[in-house]
């Protein structure tokens, strides 16, 4: 996107193009790499990297099965007693059709494998339920990531977003974020990567923190060494909030968007020093401050997001305007940079974030920035930090 170009120079080389990675890895002596995307993971660019002596931050193409396939995560969950919503997975049509319509409760249907975040559907009546079995299973529009699907209860609560680092032994735990995944207020419409987030989360208290570490994350850790399966690298359990109890969502392998933007607007210390220790084995001799401020993250996204966003390059205005308000910080996505414009690329276009002394004092200041950023088709999210 076109962010970098203020700190650092764009390589004309795609994510998914591990040769090319490693070529120029190789040729610039890079001393650490690491990977933000999903994809490239799930194709091996870890285990690439270190068979050819590199430093890698990320887990293993055998570790990212955690997140690359739901049915493999759900059924280590069931193995090892982590709660998570109950559930069904199923390799064809018709058996998946016949459960999903055994019940008039709602179901949440998930494609088994990487769908780029938009591969969850709440599905509330019989019509839904069908709609998105054919769509997913039938029409493939999640290609081979919808060979297979997991049926589950819906859970209803306050959603939560926890990461931490592992090293194999160490384990470091990140704050509490609260995501905001429907593109639409109140919870509405499809699920998407992320229309915006804040933390802290003032109801997900120390014991709460103690007892997902202990019970959930240790656990997973432990776990897929059961199956000779080291994670070294960042673990995102998405959460909710049942009754006070947490029930695992889904598992990711890396950093979440909008969540990382953030956490490194609320780190006092270096992440560069985190994720080196990492790669290292030595996180415990890393050391990881927060400070105390609320952040808060708002997602501007294109015309026709997630289903079919506007590729379209249209200039984007009030960026500087917009970055001089007191706590404001913007981060690129979906952006170009050409001839000293700034234009849109499609997807997620910016994320707008602000820190301030308390979470209203950073929503105002986010859409105080919000408002003063335009481009054509501009869509968020005006309840960000609102809805819990």
């Amino acid at each position: 996107n076109g962010g970098p170009q203020r700190v650092g120079i764009n390589i004309p080389i795609k994510a998914t193009d591990i040769p090319g990675l490693l070529r120029f890895a190789q040729e610039k002596a890079i001393d650490l790499t690491v990977v933000g995307p999903e994809k490239p993971l799930a194709m091996g660019i870890v285990d690439v990297f270190k068979r050819h002596g590199l430093r890698i931050f990320g887990p293993t193409a055998k570790a990212v099965q955690i997140e690359s396939s739901k049915v493999f995560a759900k059924e280590l969950m069931l193995q090892e007693g982590i709660p998570t919503a109950p559930f069904m997975a199923f390799s064809a049509y018709h058996p998946a059709l016949n459960y999903a319509l055994s019940s008039d409760e709602p179901f949440v249907i998930k494609v088994d494998g990487l769908a780029d975040g938009k591969g969850v559907y709440i599905c509330k009546n019989e019509q839904e339920k069908r709609e998105v079995l054919e769509k997913v299973m039938v029409k493939r529009v999640h290609g081979e990531a919808g060979d297979r699907v997991v049926i589950e209860k819906r859970l209803k609560g306050i959603e939560v977003s926890i990461h931490a680092l592992f090293d194999g032994t160490t384990t470091v735990m990140f704050p509490a974020s609260q995501d905001h995944k429907s593109l639409l207020e109140h919870g509405e419409g499809p699920n998407t990567g992320g229309m915006g987030c804040y933390s802290p989360v003032s109801r997900f208290t120390s014991d709460l923190m103690s007892n997902v570490k202990h019970l959930i994350v240790q656990t997973v850790f432990s776990a897929l060494a059961k199956h000779e399966i080291l994670f070294n690298a960042c673990l995102y359990p998405g959460l909710m909030l049942v009754n006070g109890k947490p029930y695992v969502l889904e598992f990711n392998a890396r950093f979440g968007d909008p969540e990382m933007q953030v956490y490194v607007r609320r780190l006092n210390s270096d992440l560069f020093e985190l994720l080196d220790c990492c790669v290292a084995g030595n996180l415990e001799h890393a050391h990881a401050e927060w400070n105390n401020c609320y952040t808060a993250c708002v997602v501007l996204c294109a015309r026709g997001y997630p289903e079919d966003p506007d590729h379209n390059a249209y200039p984007i205005y009030g960026l500087k305007e917009a970055e001089e308000i007191e706590g404001v910080v913007i981060f690129h996505a979906g952006t170009m940079f050409y001839d000293r414009v700034y234009t849109t690329a499609g997807g997620r276009i910016l994320n707008v974030t602000a820190v301030g002394e308390t979470l209203e004092i950073a929503l105002n200041r986010v859409y105080e920035a919000v408002d003063m950023i335009m481009f054509e088709g501009k869509n968020f999210r005006k309840d960000i930090g609102k809805v819990t």
